[in-house]
């Protein structure tokens, strides 16, 4: 799977939220966030199709999209590409950078406590 662009979550997070939307969906549920046209999301979605992204079917005259992706599988690999890249795969490291970097809430410290020590019994 190539990388998934910015604009490119924009189409999945919206797919994986509301289920098959057709083009004059999408385009209402994205007026306020981008200037995204119809034609825009017609020739976003051609290029999302031709990298496997998203697909469609015919429901009378309207194209109904769908994604082809699971979004927590297409999370971890986009997480792991970004660890590899940016953190040379070591997983401390980013959570370190991002414990550093961020202001976290009490409950999300404690999920974090919590996680990293269910990994370890798993070791």
């Amino acid at each position: 799977m190539a990388h998934i662009s910015d604009a490119e979550w924009v189409f999945l997070n919206l797919l994986w939220t509301h289920g098959k939307l057709t083009i004059a969906q999408m385009e209402k549920l994205l007026k306020d966030s981008k200037h995204w046209s119809k034609h825009a999301i017609i020739s976003f979605l051609k290029k999302m199709e031709s990298k496997g992204l998203v697909s469609y079917q015919v429901e009378g005259r309207a194209k109904v999209f769908y994604t082809t992706l699971e979004r927590e599988e297409t999370r971890r690999k986009e997480t792991v590409g970004f660890m590899d890249k940016v953190f040379h795969g070591k997983p401390g490291l980013m959570i370190s950078s991002l414990v550093e970097e961020e202001e976290l809430p009490p409950e999300e410290i404690d999920k974090l406590i919590e996680l990293l020590e269910e990994k370890r019994k798993d070791s």
